[in-house]
């Protein structure tokens, strides 16, 4: 029977070793290694299981496979690995991971996210990125000092110095030139683009009115803009997101980024996104329907 140090020495490696293992495993995904291959494994969230999901990585070495830094990445003397993917572009004896999403070899700068909001994967490699220099900043950005990339696109960002987030969920920036976003069609991240803004200090994203969400709104001291287009004509002083299609100043009611022709201002409310009326039309988005 243990006692004393003994029995302290056996919980701290009992505790330790529940540490490395049982909570990693908690986590979610992992490699396991044994002697007829290389195994994927995973916990399905919905499903109540002491054991988790697994699969081979066909053609992976047990016998030299190595997990990197992070644990989604993995190589061997024939390929690198992005879970149970095989990254077929990668040279395994240079292969580094930089952190979940990121990887690199001597040439290139590799980016994986296979399970996306959109169920569409992004993957592959880091169109220009330079591998040599290319990090992760503190505040969570990634650059080559040259460029700032988002999932696996330059962002062709003006100047990285101003260069800051603008919205909440990591969709819209600014630096003190341009305004830059993923369209509210391309929400997967493969597109970006650039625009320019008017007044740097000064542009944020409007929220809908009464509420804690963000609009495609978005205000400078001198323009409104809706998503990558200016609203033409607007009153940046008096304009205000009412959901997220409508907005309206104190002239005029927009849809999106045009002009609800004939609204009245001071009747006019949303029902929908987009569905509204005012006092003397119903509107089905920028079109009176009665």
């Amino acid at each position: 029977m243990l006692k004393g140090k003994s029995l302290l020495k056996y919980l701290s490696f009992v505790c330790i070793i529940f540490l490395l293992f049982g909570c990693k495993d908690l986590e979610g995904e992992g490699y396991r290694i044994k002697k007829d291959g290389v195994y994927r494994y995973y916990w399905n969230p919905i499903e109540v299981s002491s054991e988790p999901h697994e699969w081979l990585i066909k053609g992976a070495d047990p016998k030299i496979f190595q997990v990197c830094n992070n644990s989604d990445w993995a190589k061997d003397k024939n390929h690198a690995y992005y879970k149970d993917n095989i990254i077929f572009d990668a040279d395994p004896k240079t292969f580094e991971s930089i952190d979940r999403l990121y990887g690199k070899d001597s040439k290139h700068v590799f980016y994986y996210e296979p399970y996306t909001h959109t169920d569409r994967q992004i993957s592959g490699i880091v169109s220009g990125a330079n591998p040599n220099s290319f990090h992760k900043t503190k505040d969570d950005k990634y650059t080559d000092g040259k460029d700032l990339y988002h999932a696996n696109n330059p962002m062709h960002v003006y100047d990285i110095k101003s260069f800051v987030q603008v919205d909440e969920l990591g969709y819209i920036f600014k630096d003190k030139k341009y305004y830059y976003l993923i369209p509210l069609t391309e929400l997967d991240g493969t597109i970006l683009k650039r625009c320019p803004l008017s007044d740097y200090k000064t542009f944020h994203v409007l929220k809908e009115k009464n509420s804690i969400l963000e609009s495609p709104y978005m205000a400078d001291k001198k323009k409104v803009y809706y998503d990558s287009l200016v609203v033409e004509g607007a009153d940046a002083k008096s304009f205000i997101a009412l959901n997220y299609n409508y907005g309206k100043d104190n002239y005029r009611v927009y849809y999106k980024n045009k002009q609800l022709m004939n609204a009245d201002i001071k009747t006019f409310c949303f029902d929908g996104f987009d569905s509204s009326h005012d006092v003397n039309h119903a509107y089905k988005r920028d079109s009176i329907i009665k």
